[in-house]
């Protein structure tokens, strides 16, 4: 019997010692695992400190500061909480794999709840700076853009005073070119402002929500506004700002009257016979009539541009306004074209000169070879004749030195 109870005893000991080694393991393996757990769920919590007197319900009444100073100080929190979890997540992956007990399949499956309910803490909590984030945005818009409606509507005013000035009075060409910029403006930052401010009304608060749809109507009227004076002065613009086309064209078409003169100024040399003056004084004119002809392109160039862009915008003007415009435009062109095509002969004249230049360089340096080595041949022929024995040393020696001489006058 005492046998018996010894037997007993030392296999509860026994039992208790293994369960008490399994513990042990289970507690050292999922002792990394609770540390992750435990920094998410801290992590969490600073978030949701952070967010401390934002909800959903309250975001609309946030002033802005208050809200700026909210969110500006949860992004922090927030990625250090993204981060947080996902270590305990990859942390719990790990341990997961390598448990093979029931007793730490448990307890990982406890420390897997707590780090769900951290990151549902976290979903909660990012929500709610999410919707404050777009919710201060939003209000920068409505600042911003209210600003700028302001300024819009005082030009609009001041564009109603052109259109319809008091009594008698004539507005200039240059307040009514002026207008129509202005207005030209307004209307394409009426547009944008509408682009602006759609993103924000389908989250925004309430207020906010309001605040911006009252914007959105104010842009729609002024909208109106601007087309009502574009359409009431549309004969009047569409005038100054034609007259203001040509005006500009037949100064660019000057410029290239200029230049052109500058180009007949190059070749008049030539024409007066400049074959008979030196190659260098030659080559120097050449070089300041491919200079001429340079600058003339580009002007002649620029200017068809401007002509070409100024027809493409009176195709949008009224055929009563479009027509005249178009037919200086077209005067403008023929001058151009004129100058174009003298310019190209003088162009190719010029490429003639420089090609009859080159070809006399080669002709002056072919006679300055010719002239060598005949100098040289006459420099050989005294060694060469029969009675060359018969020369002192001192006479066959300068006669060597003389070629010598000459042989190194001929290869330079």
């Amino acid at each position: 019997v005492d046998q018996e109870k010894r037997l007993e005893g030392v296999g509860k000991k026994l039992a208790d010692f293994k369960k008490e080694t399994s513990e042990r393991k289970t507690a050292a393996m999922l002792a990394e695992a609770h540390e992750a757990v435990s920094e998410a769920e801290k992590k969490a919590a600073a978030l949701g400190k952070a967010c401390e007197g934002l909800t959903l319900e309250n975001l609309d009444g946030v002033a802005a500061e208050a809200l700026k100073e909210s969110v500006e100080g949860t992004g922090t929190c927030e990625r250090e909480a993204a981060a947080a979890i996902s270590k305990a997540r990859q942390v719990l992956l790990a341990k997961q794999k390598e448990s093979k007990s029931p007793d730490s399949n448990s307890s990982l499956k406890k420390l897997q709840d707590r780090m769900t309910a951290a990151q549902g803490e976290m979903s909660k909590h990012r929500k709610v700076s999410s919707i404050g984030e777009k919710l201060l945005k939003g209000k920068a818009v409505l600042v911003e853009q209210v600003e700028k409606l302001q300024q819009i509507e005082e030009d609009i005013e001041r564009a109603d005073k052109v259109a319809k000035p008091e009594g008698s009075e004539k507005a200039s060409d240059e307040d009514i070119e002026a207008m129509g910029t202005s207005m030209m403006a307004a209307q394409k930052a009426l547009k944008l402002a509408t682009v602006s401010i759609d993103p924000y009304l389908t989250a925004a608060p309430a207020a906010l929500r309001a605040s911006l749809q009252g914007l959105l109507v104010k842009c729609k009227a002024s909208q109106e506004k601007v087309g009502k004076l574009l359409a009431a002065t549309r004969e009047r613009r569409e005038q100054v700002l034609g007259e203001a086309m040509v005006k500009e064209g037949k100064a660019k078409t000057a410029e290239v009257e200029v230049i052109m003169a500058k180009v007949d100024e190059a070749e008049l040399p030539f024409l007066k016979g400049v074959e008979v003056l030196p190659l260098k004084e030659t080559a120097s004119m050449i070089a300041d009539s491919e200079a001429a002809a340079e600058e003339a392109q580009g002007l002649i160039s620029s200017t068809r541009t401007y002509i070409a862009e100024k027809n493409l915008e009176i195709k949008h003007f009224a055929e009563g306004a479009a027509k005249p415009i178009a037919g200086e435009l077209s005067k403008l062109t023929e001058q151009v074209n004129s100058a174009a095509s003298k310019l190209s002969a003088f162009r190719k004249d010029t490429e003639a000169r420089k090609l009859n230049s080159q070809m006399q360089a080669v002709g002056e340096k072919v006679s300055a070879v010719e002239d060598e080595v005949k100098k040289t041949a006459e420099a050989l022929e005294p060694l060469t004749k029969d009675d060359v024995a018969d020369l002192s040393a001192d006479d066959a020696g300068a006669k060597c030195e003389a070629l010598i001489g000459q042989l190194k006058a001929a290869s330079v």
